[in-house]
């Protein structure tokens, strides 16, 4: 949801939140460049007001908000764009028409995204997951060649990466985990039927969680530890297929496996230079 109907639809709002809120959406393009301090100066408004307001509207804290308006920012920019994110190609086009419309919706896709992705919360979830025991992946359907291609990579840097499928085997993988595991949900929506169960028990479990899923402040994103946000540009149902969601999840696993790899660089290019005549015995 915008952040502007956000507020409209916020009655619990007191007086100076309201006002708070209007001056945040009057001055948006300068509030995505401060920090929690200088907005507190400019708006002549203190530090847990600013807290405040964003726990009632939804947001963990001043930087998910920042992200939801940098992310409507763009948007704007691109309103007049002359592609339907959901249906991108017309029934007339030529096969390098639609080849040329997908790449601008693949453009736009990582551009949205980039806006929406903070950079502490990137290197929280890199950290994790770099330290991680076992590192256990929850998603479904199409995410599954993504996961798949993460797990591949994690491996072949020395890190155990657990994918179970099945509703029974990822029921299993929450209750085997503990502490020493992390689990990385994927799910565009954030509100795939299989998620709630298992955060719960992961909870339960104390096991650390990452969610990746569209941008917004949706109750599984508030039971997770990490949230890193996608655009939510495409529609769940009313769409050709999953184009832009299947990108911006891609992407957004890239740039995380980018990060992981990064901590330990120098020992990771002499683990693959290692392994690739195990890996890939093809005569070249």
């Amino acid at each position: 949801m915008k952040f502007e109907k956000l507020i409209l639809s916020s009655p619990d709002l007191t007086f100076l939140e309201s006002e708070l809120a209007h001056y945040i959406l009057d001055h948006r393009n300068e509030v995505i460049q401060q920090d929690l301090q200088t907005l507190s100066q400019s708006s002549y408004t203190s530090r847990s007001t600013i807290l405040r307001l964003c726990k009632k509207l939804g947001y963990r804290g001043f930087n998910e908000l920042k992200i939801q308006l940098a992310k409507e920012s763009l948007e704007d920019t691109n309103h007049n764009a002359s592609f339907d994110v959901n249906y991108p190609f017309l029934a007339q086009d030529p096969p390098l028409e639609i080849a040329r419309k997908i790449q601008t919706l693949y453009q736009t896709t990582i551009q949205d995204t980039l806006a929406c992705l903070a950079e502490q919360d990137l290197l929280r979830a890199a950290h994790l997951l770099h330290e991680a025991k076992v590192i256990d992946i929850y998603t479904h359907a199409h995410n599954t060649s993504i996961a798949q291609s993460f797990q591949d990579k994690m491996m072949t840097i020395r890190h155990m990466v657990n994918l179970p499928l099945s509703f029974y085997s990822q029921r299993l993988c929450a209750l085997a985990s503990d502490p020493s595991h992390v689990a990385l949900c994927l799910s565009y929506s954030g509100k795939a039927s299989f998620l709630g169960p298992i955060l719960k028990k992961l909870k339960e479990k104390k096991v650390p969680v990452i969610l990746i899923s569209k941008v917004g402040p949706y109750s599984s994103a508030r039971n997770t530890d990490i949230h890193l946000s996608l655009s939510d540009n495409e529609q769940l149902r009313d769409r050709i297929s999953q184009y832009a969601s299947h990108m911006a999840m891609q992407y957004v696993i890239d740039v995380l496996y980018g990060c992981i790899y990064n901590l330990d660089r120098i020992q990771n290019q002499q683990i693959l230079k290692d392994s690739i005549d195990f890996m890939d015995d093809r005569s070249i």
